[in-house]
């Protein structure tokens, strides 16, 4: 979609591309929701005097359109539902259905010995200097793509850390490329999980990966 201003009405007129499975499955009300939700972001993007609001969950969930949040709910339904198929160090990629695809943003482990093990590497990792978690890629059979890309070129640290998740900031010797993963442990069903982000989910700023810190963290708030 894309917008025109009219100055002579003050209005904006919503242009949409046309594509009939996503207005086949999605109501008028979801639709023009969502149009006026990326409106207000991009209005928002080109304020000039723009005021520093310190990131918090309501903040967040407030700037989600209503197919967004919907779009979500279902996708961590979908982890919950399916904890009990699982088997340890098994893991599960889900996410949102776009068009005719899906679109994985989380995956999660249900976590046994290599689970553990895993997680525990990533307790040992510094906040203060960057290292190479080359330990880590030794349980690869854990499939955590975030790690997988290392080379002795590629660095990583703890970015921040509460109690039971960890943002952790992969930069390569240039400085000019930086990525970030999410990573969670949480018990879901009596289950010990560690949830984390797809690798389909790219994250390259610092102000995204605080989005999906606080999404992972508040997901049944939705």
């Amino acid at each position: 979609m894309h917008f025109k201003y009219l100055k002579d009405k003050k209005t904006y007129v919503i242009y949409y591309k046309i594509n009939e499975n996503f207005f086949d499955k999605n109501s008028e009300e979801d639709i023009l929701d969502l149009s006026i939700t990326r409106l207000r972001m991009a209005k928002n993007l080109f304020l000039k005097n723009k005021k520093i609001i310190k990131p918090s969950w309501v903040i967040y969930k407030n700037s989600l359109s209503n197919l967004e949040s919907k779009q979500l709910k279902n996708s961590f339904k979908e982890i919950i539902t399916s904890i009990d198929t699982l088997t340890l160090d098994a893991n599960l990629s889900f996410g949102t259905n776009s068009f005719k695809t899906k679109f994985n943003l989380f995956s999660t482990i249900k976590m046994g010995e290599k689970g553990e093990k895993v997680w525990n590497t990533i307790n040992k990792l510094s906040k203060d200097q960057f290292t190479n978690p080359s330990d880590i890629l030794e349980y690869s059979s854990v499939r955590l793509s975030y790690f997988s890309y290392f080379s002795s070129e590629k660095d990583i640290k703890i970015e921040f850390r509460d109690s039971s998740t960890f943002i952790l900031k992969k930069e390569d010797n240039s400085g000019d490329f930086s990525q970030y993963g999410i990573y969670k442990k949480s018990i879901i069903k009596g289950n010990p999980i560690l949830l984390y982000n797809s690798f389909k989910t790219s994250i390259n700023s610092k102000e995204m990966a605080y989005f999906y810190f606080n999404l992972i963290n508040n997901y049944t708030d939705l």
